[in-house]
Formats: C-alpha cells, sequence, structure tokens
C-alpha cells in the first residue's frame, strides 16, 4: 500500500498509470480525472460525513432562537452544490444513510428565510 498524502499527486499517479486506485480525492482533483477520461470514476454512497460545530455554551449562541435562526437561513444545498459540485447531499440528523441508527423520518432543516425571519425576532439579545 502506498500512501500518497498530496492529492493533486494521486490524482497525477493514476492518470499515468503509476497507481491502480486513489480514494477519497477532493472534488476538484475528481472533476479533473473525470475531464482527463483516462481511468474508470466509479462513484458510490458514502459514510463520510462534514459537520460545523458551533460553541453553543457562550453568547450569543447560547440562544436556541438563534440557533434556530441560523438553521433555516443556511442555504444547505447551495453549500452541497457549491463546496461538493453536487456529490453530497444534507444529513438528516446527526447518523448518516446507510449507517444503523439513521432516522429517515428526524427532523431536517432547510433555506426558509420566512422560518428563520420567525425565529431571528424571538431572539432576546441579538448579536451586534
Amino acid at each position: 500500500v502506498k500512501i500518497i498524502g498530496e492529492s493533486a499527486s494521486r490524482r497525477l499517479q493514476l492518470s499515468r498509470g503509476d497507481i491502480d486506485i486513489a480514494d477519497a480525492l477532493p472534488v476538484d482533483q475528481l472533476n479533473a480525472l473525470k475531464q482527463e477520461n483516462k481511468v474508470n470514476v466509479a462513484e458510490y454512497p458514502s459514510l463520510r460525513v462534514t459537520y460545523l460545530y458551533l460553541n453553543n455554551s457562550k453568547a450569543p449562541l447560547n440562544q436556541a432562537d438563534l440557533r434556530r435562526a441560523i438553521s433555516w437561513s443556511t442555504d444547505y444545498q447551495g453549500m452541497v452544490n457549491g463546496i461538493l459540485s453536487g456529490n453530497g447531499k444534507q444529513m438528516r440528523g446527526p447518523i448518516p444513510e446507510g449507517m444503523w441508527g439513521y432516522d429517515a423520518t428526524a427532523m431536517q432543516y432547510n433555506h426558509d428565510e420566512t422560518k428563520a425571519k420567525a425565529e431571528w425576532d424571538k431572539v432576546t439579545s441579538k448579536p451586534t
């Protein structure tokens, strides 16, 4: 097993035939590899997740109304499209689809400015 830390190097070595497989290429490297059309690019569902952690023990994020306002105002699909070039989807809860414990009925935020505004209006100590 050859470990190649730099993603661009992994892509180039795969393209040249120096290696036979490369996993976890960033979206830009994956797209470049597809455009070269020299190797077969197999896409498959993944359990890989990305979280954004916020410190909700300190002001102003210790206010649930503010956190809900942020959640409703976030353009999740825009992030998937812009950051991952559409290669992903918003999670529904903390457990990814395909893993034991996943709940397809769990509440899921989506981009809704009306709900975001309603939650923002409830925030008692608005950040400046």
